[in-house]
């Protein structure tokens, strides 16, 4: 009976209670997400990034009323019967309860400083999504009465769309009204005389050793957004399971010019192989781009 309440607590709840008890636990987790750094931009997406807590109750915010506004939607063409938009609210709220469980497992310093940590998160996220999809869909299938294959296709679809209309919204609209700026990040400056190639090599060593503060000083701030902790390390943690114990990096070699940018194309040799890097500077001499090659 309790495992049954964690996918459909609709049998329990309903109404005004759901949806108090849903939007509460959605505050918790913008609390949990902001002091974690787990940036939820997106209904059922989720990022390291730095952000501020007006920030983190904005993003909750967006994602719900993007959720409910697109299963109002599909209730509006999938439903013969009436059903209440109040019902739907507490759907989409209460649905993001394992989100929550995600904040807290992202803030455990296994999972920040650990490749295998950020493994397991990733997969642990996976299961919680699934498992935030299972609550949404036994409240769709309560509130709107539709069950079956037209439920299950209804609501895969409503997912997709709106996704990509919370993703849109963050991308174009929510940019963030209060932006979290690191104070050491404002007053670096890559020192005059020291060359591309000098940087790739920090950037490698910052790699090997999965710190992500020191490569982020040499980030444009369109690649840290495109590039964060998690996604360095990942990247690093294939590359280690793949082809074995980092031996060193060719960092060396002479640079191509277009366009005004300057590029570095990197090998990287392991125990078992090697992989090419390649670095994309901007005129500054940040890295503006980094491609597997």
């Amino acid at each position: 009976m309790k495992v049954n309440l964690l996918v459909n607590p609709f049998e329990r709840l309903a109404g005004w209670p759901a949806l108090i008890l849903g939007l509460a636990l959605m505050a918790f987790t913008a609390v949990a997400g902001w002091a974690a750094d787990l940036y939820f931009d997106g209904v059922i997406d989720m990022h390291y990034k730095l952000h501020s807590l007006p920030d983190a109750f904005i993003a909750q915010a967006a994602d719900w009323a993007v959720m409910l506004l697109c299963l109002w939607v599909a209730a509006s063409i999938f439903s013969k019967t009436k059903f209440r938009l109040l019902d739907l609210a507490a759907a989409a709220a209460l649905s993001r309860v394992p989100l929550l469980i995600a904040a807290g497992i992202f803030a455990t310093p296994f999972v920040r400083t650990s490749d295998m940590g950020i493994e397991i998160f990733g997969m642990a996220a996976f299961v919680l999504c699934v498992w935030m999809a299972v609550v949404l869909y036994n409240g769709y299938s309560v509130s709107c009465n539709i069950s079956g294959g037209k439920a299950i296709v209804s609501l895969i679809g409503t997912l997709l769309v709106a996704e990509v209309l919370s993703k849109l919204l963050f991308a174009f609209v929510l940019t963030g009204f209060f932006p979290v700026k690191s104070a050491q990040a404002d007053l670096f400056a890559i020192p005059q005389e020291q060359t591309i190639q000098q940087t790739a090599s920090i950037a490698m060593k910052s790699f090997e050793r999965g710190d992500y503060n020191t490569l982020s000083r040499y980030l444009t701030p369109q690649m840290k957004q495109g590039f964060d902790q998690v996604k360095m390390r990942m990247m690093w943690s294939q590359f280690n399971m793949s082809m074995g114990e980092f031996m060193g990096a060719d960092t060396e070699v002479q640079p191509t010019v277009e366009n005004g940018c300057r590029t570095l194309d990197v090998t990287c040799r392991f125990s078992r192989g090697e992989v090419t890097l390649q670095f994309t500077f901007d005129s500054g001499g940040y890295i503006a781009r980094l491609f597997i090659i």
